[in-house]
């Protein structure tokens, strides 16, 4: 997957750069509520508006995930702090060996034996 990511971002450079390299005329951009005007080649206008629409599009995804990392925060402190308190629990309370699975007695085939219903 990192490897297809890592071919078409690579074939999106060099279209990109084949477009900037045969589109190099002059264009003018006339910015409305101000009285300029701009002469640029035509490339860094059509590029420059596409990295414009990417950033302003990353940083709406950015600002949308911000209460999902908020939330994974606020839950990683929660488990912290309840680990430490199962860790005080555990000191304060003694230890009680778990007895194994099989120690208890049942009746099968006329004899008694360990190891419960198989």
């Amino acid at each position: 997957m990192r490897l297809l990511s890592w071919l078409l971002t690579l074939l999106l450079l060099v279209v990109a750069i084949c477009f900037a390299l045969h589109n190099d005329q002059d264009s003018s951009v006339n910015m409305w509520p101000f009285e300029a005007t701009a002469t640029l080649p035509l490339y860094i206008l059509v590029l420059g508006t596409l990295f414009t629409g990417f950033f302003i599009g990353v940083s709406i995804s950015w600002i949308s995930h911000m209460p999902h990392w908020m939330e994974t925060r606020r839950l990683r402190r929660e488990t912290s702090t309840l680990k430490q308190k199962l860790e005080e629990a555990r000191k304060t309370v003694p230890y009680v060996e778990k007895s194994p699975r099989h120690a208890y007695m049942s009746w099968s085939k006329s004899k008694w034996r360990l190891g419960g219903r198989r």
